[in-house]
């Protein structure tokens, strides 16, 4: 009797064991879930309804080709003429009213009025200007019901072009949606600098040509290895000063058939080495020191130092649409001592998946929790707070997007980080000034060690 009832101890302990150490698939969405992307839903997971009070409208389809009466040659790489120029300001936060709109602003929003008393929210009307090509949308309704997160890491499997979870049930759902996000093209090309500003003193950010695959885009399920690389970047440094350093990282869909590669190229040594701080927490070079590599555009990499819970959605000022700066001449204007000059900015009320990350027990991050808000209709993360290990508020980012309705893709332009504990802030991705984008059809082997290489000694 005792044996028996040691023996049934033990196998119910061990199945509590198993459930704990096991990383099962994801549960995928059913047909009939999936089919709400063709009604209530819009096929990238939004809802197509605006809310009760009309501050956010209807989606409709968004913007999916130039707009009539707008002069652009699509897929010229040029900034695109803002469809919204006429649009008026509705209101401005400020510091003296910033408390009226706090329940729809995070709380590094609502401290950066109460650190830099000059600081401003421009609010103009709700566009819900994403849209994508009838490939991603069919792509997206493909995955919803195949496409599965198989462990910790952020891998994923048996998804093609498009969204991969429209309907997340998990935080990393959520972020994986983000990492895959289409972009309108397999290969782009895009040159940009930025501006880091640390204290009174206004300096130029590093200046880069990026090179980026995207694996999945253009191919459907099954025509692509998932746990292959499907993202790609080579940076090839122009600051004066740094000229001739190149970098690549590689990102698998499987991080435990494939590891995370980055790899660097210094002129001085002319030897392609590996590098470790193209990960995680390691300094970001380009981020004026106050972002780690995991910052870069918002997130990337690896997720399995953090736990990620999905909170739902809620209303909040966002930027959106900001056409504007890209059509500068020179983004410098932009720069002055505090933050950015605010007019240059279009903030907007949208639906946005709240997604609040934990450090792990046992694992290292400078940062012990963050949160990320991503918009519903693009799944581009739009601000991100994050705390340090005491659990005080320590830095803010946001990024500014638009629809490139002529590919059509909606994604980011640039990126601004905030540190409340220095007085420093950081900008990157302005293209102002710089060569179009372009999209060529690079060759796989193009993301390679061996082409690293021959860069280098080109």
């Amino acid at each position: 009797m005792n044996h028996t009832i040691g023996k049934t101890i033990f196998s119910v302990m061990l199945a509590i064991l198993l459930m704990c150490t096991a990383t099962p698939a994801l549960a995928k969405v059913t047909a009939e879930e999936a089919a709400k992307l063709k009604t209530e839903l819009n096929p990238m997971g939004g809802v197509r309804a605006g809310n009760a009070e009309g501050t956010i409208p209807e989606w409709t389809g968004g913007l999916a080709k130039v707009p009539e009466g707008i002069d652009f040659v699509p897929k010229s790489g040029l900034p695109q003429p803002d469809p919204y120029a006429d649009d008026k300001i509705l209101f401005t936060i400020t510091a003296q009213n910033v408390d009226q709109y706090k329940d729809k602003l995070s709380p590094a929003q609502v401290r950066m009025f109460k650190t830099n008393p000059g600081w401003k929210m421009n609010i103009y009307p709700t566009r819900r200007s994403a849209a994508f090509s009838k490939e991603i949308y069919e792509g997206t309704y493909d995955n919803a019901m195949h496409a599965e997160a198989i462990d910790e890491y952020g891998s994923a499997i048996n998804f093609g072009q498009g969204y991969p979870f429209p309907i997340p049930k998990t935080g990393i759902e959520a972020m994986l949606n983000y990492l895959y996000m289409p972009h309108g093209a397999r290969n782009i090309i895009v040159s940009f600098g930025g501006g880091v500003m640390s204290g009174d003193a206004i300096s130029t950010a590093n200046e880069a040509t990026n090179y980026y695959l995207f694996a999945a885009e253009g191919k459907k399920r099954g025509e692509f290895d998932p746990n292959d690389y499907i993202f790609g970047k080579i940076v090839e440094m122009t600051t004066a000063g740094r000229q001739g350093e190149i970098y690549l990282m590689m990102d698998p869909g499987s991080f435990e058939k494939n590891d995370a590669l980055g790899w660097s190229y210094i002129p001085g040594t002319r030897r392609v080495r590996r590098n470790p701080n193209f990960f995680y927490d390691g300094v970001d070079s380009t981020g004026g020191g106050i972002s780690v590599s995991d910052d870069q555009f918002m997130w990337k990499g690896k997720l399995d130092r953090f736990d990620w819970k999905l909170n739902g959605k809620k209303e909040m000022y966002v930027p959106y649409n900001t056409y504007m700066i890209d059509r500068l001449p020179d983004f410098h204007p932009i720069l002055q001592p505090g933050f950015p000059k605010p007019e240059y900015f279009r903030w907007e009320l949208h639906r946005v998946w709240e997604v609040e990350a934990t450090l792990k027990e046992g694992a290292r991050h400078i940062y012990s929790k963050r949160f990320f808000w991503l918009d519903e209709d693009s799944w581009n993360i739009c601000v991100k707070d994050q705390y340090d290990k005491r659990g005080n508020l320590w830095r803010w980012q946001f990024s500014n997007s638009k629809q490139y309705y002529d590919l059509p893709a909606y994604r980011q332009t640039q990126y601004a980080c905030f540190d409340f504990q220095v007085p420093i802030w950081v900008i990157q991705k302005f293209v102002n000034g710089f060569p179009p984008e372009s999209y060529p059809d690079l060759p796989d082997a193009f993301f390679t060690i061996q082409n690293l290489r021959k860069m280098g000694r080109r």
